[in-house]
């Protein structure tokens, strides 16, 4: 069988701190998943331009902004919402940091919470908070302010780069973006009654159409994306890596996770709670047990 055959017909979606299941993602903290581990970020893949270099060094606060706007919110309304995104949010600020060290520039970031080497971002975390900490419905519009303006951004930065190291990582961000987008829609749905959501930076086509429901998707290097996975009556996400194997069989290792707050009815694939068996419409899973708290499946049959 050929990757390309098999990235052609797979669709999946996995989880986060699912009770009686461990998803200890490798590299987290340490990057987007499993991308500090991954051989193509050892050796730079072309040359950075001087706006690449500015669009990182903002991209690292900006990403960390959305971090420290998050956990400060998560103090202040006790919301899982706001805690499991701000970790994601902690992968993506390293992530960029890895792009740094790998193309050797320096990082200018701040370690301190609410601090910034930007004076423009100094200045949106503090009106985010003020507005922000008004209200816990006022927070689910903040968290959804910042997931629009960081699309928004990576769509520009994504339209001057031609590195594909940079290309790469910004659009996993994006895709990441859109999904917390869709957790912060959805909670303020949920906490004020309302049906429709009204765009604050992208334009109102743009985010009807990242509040839909979405497909699963392979990439070439068989990373898989599942926005939509359902085990038990939890909606969750998954990205699943392809995990390198002596034998060279079909193994995925979860790699980054999180919860979907609404998109009740969309499904792209199953976690079987009995045996963690993982069923798509084109592909089923098996689970394998492991002893270093890492979650993996081996590809057990194709859907005809």
């Amino acid at each position: 069988m050929k990757y390309q055959t098999l990235a052609s017909v797979i669709t999946i979606a996995c989880a986060l701190s699912v009770p009686g299941l461990s998803f200890a993602a490798q590299g987290q903290g340490q990057g987007q998943g499993s991308n500090a581990q991954n051989p193509s970020l050892q050796i730079p893949a072309g040359v950075l331009t001087e706006q690449d270099k500015i669009d990182l060094h903002y991209l690292q606060e900006e990403e960390k902004l959305a971090r420290d706007v998050y956990l400060t919110l998560r103090s202040k309304f006790n919301s899982v919402v706001f805690q499991n995104i701000s970790e994601s949010e902690q992968r993506h600020t390293d992530s960029v940091l890895n792009l740094l060290n790998l193309y050797q520039i320096p990082s200018v970031a701040l370690s301190e919470v609410g601090k910034f080497h930007d004076a423009s971002l100094q200045t949106l975390y503090n009106d985010l908070i003020l507005s922000g900490t008004k209200g816990a419905s006022e927070a689910s519009l903040v968290g959804a302010l910042v997931e629009e303006v960081d699309i928004a951004d990576l769509k520009k930065m994504l339209s001057t780069t031609k590195n594909p190291d940079l290309m790469n990582t910004y659009r996993k961000l994006m895709t990441a973006s859109e999904r917390h987008l869709n957790s912060f829609v959805s909670l303020w749905k949920s906490q004020t009654g309302s049906t429709a959501y009204k765009a604050q930076v992208l334009s109102q086509a743009d985010v009807d159409t990242i509040l839909g429901c979405k497909p699963l998707t392979v990439s070439s290097a068989l990373q898989i994306h599942l926005p939509h996975l359902k085990y038990k009556n939890m909606n969750l996400w998954a990205t699943l890596d392809y995990y390198q194997n002596p034998a060279n069989e079909y193994i995925f290792e979860i790699s980054d996770y999180g919860v979907n707050i609404a998109e009740t009815n969309c499904t792209s694939a199953t976690l079987e709670p009995l045996d963690l068996r993982l069923k798509t419409p084109y592909a089923t899973f098996k689970y394998i047990p492991s002893n270093d708290g890492k979650m993996r499946f081996s590809l057990e049959q194709l859907t005809p």
